[in-house]
């Protein structure tokens, strides 16, 4: 799906030329990269604000027309009124083909109901998420026991250093699990609750 919009030129900034353009029925927003220089812009706001509805036009390199050229953009970043439909900035960024870049792309699963891939996804998301929380509770225990040694706390020290261990030999067993060819849902489960368990007594 190709999109095409197009852009003008902006030449007021600041605060009040911002709200002022609002009112008008635009929104501002600014290109930036490639060889060119940064350029503030203006495009039609309701026009904007039922493009962006489209997941689509969030993960699309699109054509955008600003003084009669048109360039290839990527979206960058919006921002919306806290509580009004009302966008307050747009950024784009010019497409440069002889450099690599960066987007995020969304994934949708054609019968998914019938598929594992949707489940197993969402598991490996929250091993992940869980794995990374062992990782930080692994180091700030490790930091403890340096503190504690460093007061002469032998015995706090041992204790900070045990529990560094079992955050690690958890870690262990879910990264185990995560990477089974044929991964049993009742041992990930009983891991995760594991460590949901150790993080009400974690710092």
């Amino acid at each position: 799906m190709q999109f095409e919009f197009t852009a003008f030129a902006r030449t007021t900034e600041g605060r009040g030329a911002s709200r002022r353009m609002r009112r008008a029925g635009k929104a501002p927003g600014i290109v930036y990269g490639g060889a060119s220089a940064p350029q503030p812009i203006e495009l039609d706001h309701n026009a904007l604000f039922h493009a962006l509805r489209n997941e689509a036009f969030h993960a699309s390199i699109l054509s955008m027309s600003l003084g009669g050229a048109v360039t290839k953009v990527l979206l960058r970043d919006v921002q919306m009124h806290p509580f009004k439909n009302e966008i307050l900035h747009v950024d784009f960024q010019r497409v440069d083909e002889s450099r690599k870049m960066h987007m995020k792309v969304p994934l949708h699963f054609v019968r998914g109901e019938e598929s594992r891939a949707p489940a197993l996804w969402k598991r490996l998301q929250d091993g992940i998420g869980v794995l990374h929380d062992h990782h930080v509770l692994a180091g700030w225990f490790e930091e403890q026991a340096r503190l504690a040694e460093a007061r002469d706390n032998d015995l706090l020290a041992r204790a900070a250093r045990r529990e560094r261990r079992a955050f690690i030999g958890l870690g262990r067993l879910l990264h185990r699990a995560l990477l089974e060819t044929k991964p049993s849902d009742l041992a990930l489960r009983a891991l995760q609750a594991m460590a949901r368990g150790r993080h009400l007594t974690s710092p």
